[in-house]
């Protein structure tokens, strides 16, 4: 464990009891209580590499994934992964769940960028965001998903 003025880092280990969901921690210091949340998955765990910003840079990713990224002002995260047509994805941003002010939108594109679906202004609307979509069929059988953000 290390902290400074502003931050501490800690390791936390999850028992493989643990259930999946949202599970809540209590960081008591000398200048106060901070109460929080964190997710427990039941899916392979990524992290959101930079750069990744736009098509040229995304990030491949195999799917299905749960993916911990860092939204700074006004980011764009590119993800690519592979999709069959005829197949049902499920997208769900987790920050306002877990106590973020992130206001997102999630675009899933084609291999070109052509927005193919639009999800917008989760933030405070719904506490639960989770849409379930269709892949729809392609020249290519890839896809990407953009995600982009702002703190409010």
């Amino acid at each position: 464990m290390s902290s400074d003025f502003f931050s501490i880092k800690a390791r936390v280990s999850v028992g493989p009891n643990v259930p999946v969901g949202l599970h809540d921690y209590r960081l008591r210091t000398p200048r106060g209580t901070h109460v929080g949340v964190f997710q427990v998955g039941s899916l392979p765990r990524l992290s959101e590499v930079e750069p990744n910003n736009d098509l040229k840079h995304a990030q491949d990713i195999t799917l299905p994934a749960m993916i911990d990224g860092i939204v700074e002002s006004d980011d764009y995260d590119v993800f690519r992964f592979h999709a069959e047509a005829g197949e049902t994805l499920i997208f769900d941003v987790m920050a306002t769940r877990a106590g973020s002010r992130l206001d997102s939108t999630i675009t899933i594109l084609d291999e070109r960028g052509v927005e193919l679906e639009y999800i917008v202004g989760i933030h405070r609307r719904l506490l639960h965001s989770q849409r379930s979509l269709p892949v729809l069929p392609s020249e290519e059988d890839r896809q990407l998903f953009r995600s982009c953000g702002r703190r409010l």
